[in-house]
């Protein structure tokens, strides 16, 4: 009995050193597969980014154009090339009343008259995150098919979206599930914290409880089945049952897992710091680029913003997918 004991806790303290080489596995298997993963990023998340951003900001504009009226696009153009529009800012003095002004519009004539535009504008921001969610999840059944089957980096954009592809029903069905449970918690919670805002001063302790008890939850909730996208690529098992096994191979090792997790998360959030600064130092080239040439601007911000924003998904999330997919293997091994 003590020798079994000795030899799980020597296999705890093998799996407390693997995060290293977890880690340098995935990185190696990152870079062996970093131009497909480019290749997939740009056509499915760049360019379908691209086209969203400037469909959107095109319906804004006129959206913009439409309150404030005919003559306000052409005002404002003009105010930047006379300087009057930069002196207003400066000054802190510009403002929807002040262009209002000098177009002659009021607001509520203009509100009225953008009624349709807007309505247009939201439909264009739903079906935006309809096809931008459905196009998101064949890229990551995409990512999960190169991480498990392009061993010698020789695979082709046509094969990964096809092997992809198959993993669709299922992701969608996964992702469902996690969204209703969690939508499910939060109005629970938010129920709990109304009753306790109307409690008065001893519902405070109620409105505590509830916000860590959310944040528990969530937190003990995505440790123990974030293994499942995982599951349905290497198990070829079906939504329920990778729920199922992902749980089962946390069980026993949640803190562990946990552990791991956050080991990985302070690794991207040192990754994230460096995008960071670069985002704000373009942010602030981008605002003064917007003064000077407002139409030109919009349009370089739109196309830097894809850039950014495509890049830093490039470099976070294939990565991480390696390395939970390999984690998920080493913990079945052990299971």
């Amino acid at each position: 009995m003590k020798k079994k004991a000795e030899v799980e806790k020597k296999l705890e303290m093998k799996i407390d050193k693997e995060f290293g080489d977890v880690f340098s596995e995935s990185f190696e298997q990152y870079k062996l597969n970093f131009k497909l993963f480019f290749k997939l990023y740009f056509w499915l998340y760049f360019i379908p980014l691209l086209i969203a951003i400037m469909i959107i900001g095109y319906i804004m504009i006129g959206l913009l154009v439409s309150i404030l009226g005919s003559g306000a696009l052409q005002t404002i153009v003009s105010g930047q090339n006379t300087g009057e529009f930069g002196n207003a800012f400066n000054k802190s003095t510009l403002s929807l009343t002040s262009v209002f002004s000098m177009t002659g519009n009021t607001i509520n004539q203009n509100l009225e008259s953008s009624s349709s535009l807007l309505f247009t504008f939201m439909l264009a921001i739903l079906l935006f995150v309809l096809i931008f969610s459905i196009i998101q999840i064949l890229l990551y059944g995409a990512i999960i098919y190169v991480v498990n089957n392009n061993k010698n980096g020789k695979m082709t954009f046509g094969e990964a979206f096809n092997g992809g592809k198959k993993y669709f029903w299922k992701l969608a069905g996964g992702f469902c599930v996690i969204l209703a449970i969690l939508v499910g918690v939060l109005i629970a919670g938010i129920i709990m914290i109304v009753i306790g805002a109307l409690l008065g001063s001893i519902g405070i302790i109620l409105i505590i409880f509830s916000v860590l008890a959310m944040i528990g939850f969530f937190i003990y909730f995505t440790i123990l089945f974030m293994f499942f996208p995982y599951s349905i690529a290497i198990d070829n098992a079906k939504v329920i049952d990778s729920f199922k096994r992902s749980r089962g191979v946390v069980k026993g090792r949640w803190w562990k897992v946990f552990g791991y997790f956050c080991l990985l998360m302070l690794i991207m959030i040192g990754v994230y710091l460096v995008y960071a600064i670069i985002s704000n130092i373009v942010g602030v080239f981008m605002g003064i680029f917007i003064l000077i040439n407002l139409i030109l601007g919009l349009i370089v911000a739109g196309f830097l913003i894809a850039v950014l924003n495509s890049l830093w998904n490039l470099v976070i999330m294939p990565f991480m997918n390696l390395f939970l997919n390999n984690f998920y293997i080493e913990l079945k091994k052990r299971k």
